[in-house]
């Protein structure tokens, strides 16, 4: 909890949005910002809710609370992305701490099979991301995360696989 409110003080204080950095694989903007600020309040409120479950539940907090900060920080990575490889990275960041959340309860054989199962299905949504960045590379002249400016069949398919692939991971 005083990770989330530190980090929200931080955000706080650096209230106005910040030039692009990391040679323009983040974009601290306005929409990157509001995005960071669901992320703190969505790790907030669950820290604070399942604190009762886990004690409950006779599991063990450092493990849950450091899975849990870790999926945060690779979503607010995630909403600040301006690089289709700095995007998948931070989602698998994220993607892997939840898988091990899923399994960590000791002795539940459906949790260990759901976080199998989801780490797969994972693990087959980021390489379509990573082949449609792949497939945008030569339209974009880059992995940015910019439209390209001819919409050629080439274009077309780099951009279906990516809305695939984060369909995929959104379980849509």
């Amino acid at each position: 909890l005083a990770t989330g409110v530190a980090a929200l003080g931080a955000m706080a204080y650096s209230a106005s949005p910040m030039e692009d950095s990391f040679a323009g694989l983040m974009a601290f903007d306005g929409l990157a910002s509001a995005g960071r600020l669901l992320v703190l309040g969505s790790l907030i409120a669950s820290l604070l809710l399942s604190h009762p479950w886990l004690e409950k539940a006779g599991m063990l907090n450092a493990e849950f609370v450091s899975l849990l900060l870790l999926a945060g920080a690779g979503l607010m990575g995630v909403c600040a992305a301006a690089n289709w490889i700095a995007l998948l990275v931070f989602l698998e960041t994220a993607s892997v701490a939840f898988a091990g959340i899923l399994g960590m309860r000791r002795g539940d054989a459906a949790g260990r099979e759901a976080a199998i199962k989801y780490f797969i299905l994972s693990a087959f949504a980021s390489a379509f991301i990573l082949f449609g960045a792949a497939v945008l590379f030569a339209p974009v002249h880059g992995f940015g995360s910019a439209a390209p400016e001819n919409w050629d069949s080439t274009a077309v398919a780099g951009t279906l696989f990516i809305l695939a692939g984060l369909s995929f991971k959104c379980s849509l």
